[in-house]
This record gives C-alpha cells, structure tokens and sequence, in this order.
C-alpha cells in the first residue's frame, strides 16, 4: 500500500461487529481525515471511512 508509510496505527481490531479503538493520546486525530481498516495478517484491505 502507497500510504502506509504516512498511516499511524491506533490499535487492533479483534472483531467486526460493534468495535471502538480508542485514540492515543499521542496521535493528534484533525492531523488525519480517514480511517482504514486494514488486515496486517493477510495483507488486506478491510474497509474505510472518511471523518470530521
């Protein structure tokens, strides 16, 4: 992926359904417009979302 070197992880995902990470006081979230979910296992993209 082109971006991942610009990407910051937040923290892991262990499920689809109904899931909240919460944001390090250390990642500043008005530096960043979207969120990816993506799979570090296989390799994938799961899904995004643009905020704010």
């Amino acid at each position: 992926m082109r971006f991942k070197p610009r990407m910051v992880q937040v923290g892991e995902v262990k499920t689809f359904e109904n899931f909240v990470i919460p944001v390090p006081e250390t990642i500043d979230p008005a530096a960043f417009n979207t969120i990816i979910v993506w799979c570090e296992s296989f390799g994938e993209f799961i899904t995004a979302a643009s905020y704010q």
